[in-house]
């Protein structure tokens, strides 16, 4: 308990990795897709990548055979991809905000599940311990939407930037800076 870090005798766990036939560095595979990606997504856990591009397409790569191309049913560019990983889902918002989600669960191809439409969208997270998607909007909101009913959550969180610049000019202090700042 009291031994300095400089008296500590660590067993060497990495014999077996040095081997120089256990590691022959090379491409494993080659994808093509086109120059006009504007988003992509991973999901390690089940060894997927999703690509999305301009023209609102979405490229689906994972192990061996499993190759699949989506398409945004308005065809409007891709904005932001990510992966729920609780649901099994790809979650997409296209450039004119639109949320879609496709069920990755399914057999056979990806099947598009549900659409939805939101207001001008800064930003979509995902977190693996929640069911829903959270939006930041441009006016400063948080929306969200229920990724197992499939559909917008009653939950928002309101400007707060708003909220205060309102609590401080109610309270009589001046302050220089605006909410749009």
């Amino acid at each position: 308990m009291f031994r300095r870090h400089s008296d500590a005798i660590f067993l060497d766990l990495s014999v077996d990795l040095r081997d120089r036939d256990d590691w022959k560095i090379g491409p494993l595979r080659t994808i093509d897709y086109p120059q006009n990606i504007t988003a992509f997504a991973t999901e390690p856990i089940s060894g997927l990548l999703a690509i999305g591009t301009a023209g609102g397409v979405i490229y689906l790569f994972g192990g061996p055979g499993v190759e699949t191309r989506l398409v945004t049913p308005d065809i409007v560019g891709v904005k932001f991809l990510q992966f729920a990983p609780s649901s099994f889902q790809l979650v997409c918002l296209d450039d004119t905000s639109v949320l879609h989600i496709w069920d990755l669960a399914a057999i056979g191809r990806p099947k598009l599940v549900a659409s939805a439409r939101f207001d001008a969208t800064n930003s979509l997270t995902l977190s693996p311990c929640h069911s829903h998607a959270f939006l930041a909007l441009n006016n400063g909101e948080i929306r969200t939407y229920d990724l197992v009913c499939l559909r917008k959550s009653p939950y928002t969180m309101p400007n707060m930037w708003k909220l205060y610049q309102e609590k401080l000019k109610a309270s009589g202090v001046h302050c220089a800076s605006s909410a749009e700042s």
